[in-house]
């Protein structure tokens, strides 16, 4: 081989290992943003927000399986925090941005207002 060729060579694989590095960086950090714990991600602010609802539409606040729940969390990016189990506290902590905690808090209020509304039916 002479010199064209070695130099030719030792640029494709010194570009092969550039790509490999770039690549590896990116699948770095698609694992970082979609794999790693969600409240490193979700909850970026520390604005709470307590509400009180009467304690027998905790259950319709969760949903089955939880799935209510979930939702709100999700879709306002919000942690919420019920009473433990067997607590007489009917206080729901909310916690988050601002924004986010105002609209979580006007869906738990929704949704203890359609159980009154349906109550007095």
């Amino acid at each position: 081989m002479d010199l064209d060729e070695q130099l030719l060579l030792f640029f494709a694989l010194f570009c092969f290992v550039l790509f490999c590095f770039v690549v590896r960086l990116e699948v770095v950090v698609f694992f970082c943003i979609f794999f790693l714990p969600t409240p490193i991600f979700q909850v970026a602010s520390n604005y709470q927000e307590s509400v009180r609802i009467f304690k027998k539409f905790h259950g319709s606040v969760i949903g089955r399986g939880g799935a209510k729940l979930r939702k709100i969390k999700e879709e306002t990016n919000t942690k919420i925090e019920l009473p433990q189990e067997g607590s007489d506290s009917d206080v729901i902590v909310i916690i988050g941005k601002k924004e986010n905690v105002q609209k979580a808090k006007a869906r738990i209020l929704a949704i203890e207002k359609d159980m009154v509304r349906d109550l007095n039916a």
